[in-house]
């Protein structure tokens, strides 16, 4: 039986226009695909965003997600300012590294070691213990700092300092124990046990350097401080010239500080199930692209 030439023309109609509705209901499946694709990443960003992730301060600066500049004070005690810039759409708790030495260009000028952040408020100042950074947020931050080289010269305000390692064991066990203290045993009580345990400073050398008024009143404290420490001082530190050397404690004192909880952007589980989502997603809408 012919074909007549009407016929085949209205089967190439219906042809095309199957063709056509194919191509429509393709068109549509894959922007409807897409839209998904899209309030799934906005939920994953919206997560994210939503609980703080906590970084210690280094571990943050080389994986990009902050910035961060020091400037001395030019003072004992709140030793330097720090910028910190947060850089991802997550919101951050950042903490310190307690030990961290931060040094200057300058040779001249003493190396620091970092113990606590100090916020400023109308109060007074207060020690954190994390920073908090909402998304792409720039805040300044007081930091307390010792000196590590006793006979180098204070720095100059506004000096830039950077990271350059941690401190020793013995300059650690102070920092610690200043930390577990019932309170703060004052700056110049840290200072001179940090000065003790990194070159063995006498009591004489710390006075010539703070001033008498500071060193007179300290010296129980300091050796307390480094007893609690495992830090032998010299014997000019004892107030009762014939007491005997504190002895190396066992035990806690011993101990180096807690490290700081560094988590991994995105490394949760909650975070890894939205990325196999989205991967579900996208092998399933290739199965349907060739099936069209």
């Amino acid at each position: 039986m012919a074909i007549s030439a009407q016929d085949k023309g209205s089967a190439l109609v219906v042809l095309q226009s199957l063709g056509r509705v194919r191509e429509m209901r393709g068109v549509r499946l894959l922007l409807v695909l897409v839209a998904l694709l899209c309030v799934i990443r906005v939920m994953a960003g919206a997560y994210v965003t939503q609980g703080a992730r906590r970084i210690g301060l280094v571990e943050g600066s080389r994986r990009g997600y902050i910035e961060v500049s020091f400037s001395a004070t030019g003072s004992f005690g709140l030793a330097l300012e720090m910028t910190i810039r947060s850089q991802t759409n997550a919101r951050l708790e950042v903490t310190i590294d307690p030990g961290l030495v931060l040094g200057s260009r300058n040779p001249s000028y003493q190396r620091l070691v970092l113990l606590s952040m100090v916020e400023r408020r109308q109060a007074g100042d207060v020690r954190i213990r994390y920073v908090d950074l909402d998304p792409y947020e720039t805040r300044s931050i007081g930091l307390e700092g010792y000196c590590l080289d006793a006979h180098l010269d204070l720095p100059k305000r506004g000096t830039a300092y950077h990271a350059q390692g941690s401190s020793g064991s013995g300059v650690q066990r102070v920092l610690d124990g200043s930390k577990r203290l019932s309170e703060h045993p004052g700056v110049c009580v840290v200072q001179a046990a940090v000065w003790i345990a990194e070159s063995e400073i006498t009591r004489s050398e710390f006075e010539s350097l703070v001033g008498v008024d500071c060193a007179e009143v300290i010296p129980a404290a300091v050796t307390a401080l480094c007893t609690q420490a495992g830090v032998a001082p010299h014997s000019s530190w004892f107030s009762n010239r014939g007491s005997r050397a504190p002895h190396t404690v066992s035990g806690e004192a011993n101990t180096g500080s807690q490290s700081s909880v560094l988590v991994s952007l995105g490394g949760s589980p909650a975070e890894q199930v939205l990325v196999w989502i989205l991967v579900g997603f996208a092998v399933i809408l290739l199965g349907i692209l060739r099936e069209i």
